[in-house]
């Protein structure tokens, strides 16, 4: 069947529209899918104790730190430790769509539409992380991991031995600083002191946020900050 010398030009101007056309649909379609995504994912929070740490706990804190009203700790093979945390009352949110995670750390988000998100982290609709994800590249389940170090975090936490208070009111500054060195087996060190269990407890979120992120905002993680009361413990030094 030959096709008239008049109608070719045409049938091609005809044959490119429908390749334009196919493009910009596959384009509009990859940026917005018709049939809602499903994400999975879990949530892990770890604290890594290094060795040195861990060389002078004592049998008994490493029972202590073992408690499993909010996390596991694990020694590892080299010497380090870690505490995995089960974090109450965070969740993960997609656009408009916020979901809580269980006891375990997992959560499950239906009908995403976009085919490119951000997913994010919150604890009392405080941001904590925000993590791009694209279906098409990265799949439908995604493992969100806080880890930091326990030596970090009492470095952000840290304030002058001038400043600490006894049981009595007797020359007590102007503020009541927080209690992060009355842990371990000599009451000294971060380890389970009162800034300890008011993280790993999540009676403080605002703490999280600044001992988890790296900004130059220090407001609550900066020493004259008392958490003790949230814990039901004393605010003035004491030893547990």
């Amino acid at each position: 069947m030959k096709i008239n010398k008049y109608l070719f030009p045409v049938v091609l101007v005809v044959l490119i529209a429908v390749l334009v056309v196919g493009y910009y649909t596959n384009e509009v379609v990859f940026a917005k899918s018709t049939i809602g995504h499903e994400l999975t994912g879990k949530v892990e929070i770890v604290l890594n104790i290094p060795k040195e740490e861990m060389e002078n706990l004592s049998h008994d804190n490493k029972m202590k730190l073992n408690d499993q009203n909010y996390g596991r700790f694990i020694e590892l093979s080299d010497g380090n430790g870690k505490i995995v945390l089960n974090p109450p009352n965070w969740e993960v949110g997609v656009g408009d769509m916020k979901v809580p995670i269980d006891k375990n750390g997992h959560f499950h988000i239906k009908n995403i539409y976009e085919n490119e998100v951000d997913v994010v982290l919150y604890f009392n609709n405080i941001e904590m992380i925000r993590r791009k994800w694209n279906f098409k590249e990265d799949g439908h389940h995604i493992l969100l991991t806080i880890e930091k170090d326990v030596s970090q975090i009492a470095k952000k936490m840290s304030h002058s031995t001038n400043h600490r208070n006894t049981d009595s009111e007797v020359n007590t500054t102007a503020y009541i600083p927080c209690l992060d060195d009355n842990g371990g087996d000599d009451c000294k060190g971060f380890l389970l002191s009162d800034c300890y269990y008011a993280l790993v407890t999540f009676a403080q979120p605002w703490c999280w946020q600044e001992a988890i992120m790296d900004t130059e905002t220090n407001k609550w993680c900066n020493g004259t900050r008392n958490c003790s009361p949230n814990i039901g413990h004393s605010q003035w030094h004491h030893c547990h």
